[in-house]
């Protein structure tokens, strides 16, 4: 096999170990995006709420309704962007029954 040839079959092998990875990691979030959907509770504001864990460490997950019937994860108050930039909901948004929970 020639370099240029072992070159094209490992550059081939990377895409598509990149692509399984991708698929896993697309199922997992998928799984986890379903169980915090399934634990969420109807909010004061319309949206739909997920509080993970307690006191001051809780993490709040917001789902909003697109108007069809299908409800999208809307952010966290530990958000963040692709690039790991902090995009959070602030505590100020969360309304006040929610905290509560």
């Amino acid at each position: 096999m020639t370099l240029v040839a072992a070159l094209i079959v490992m550059k081939t092998l990377a895409i598509m170990i990149c692509q399984i990875k991708g698929k896993i990691l697309t199922i997992a979030l998928k799984a986890l995006f379903l169980k915090t959907m399934k634990n969420s509770k109807a909010g004061s504001d319309g949206n739909r709420w997920t509080k993970v864990g307690d006191g001051k460490k809780a993490e709040y997950h917001r789902f909003q309704n697109d108007g069809n019937g299908n409800w999208h994860w809307n952010g966290s108050t530990n958000g963040r962007t692709a690039n790991g930039s902090p995009r959070n909901i602030r505590p100020d948004n969360i309304p006040k029954d929610v905290k509560a929970w």
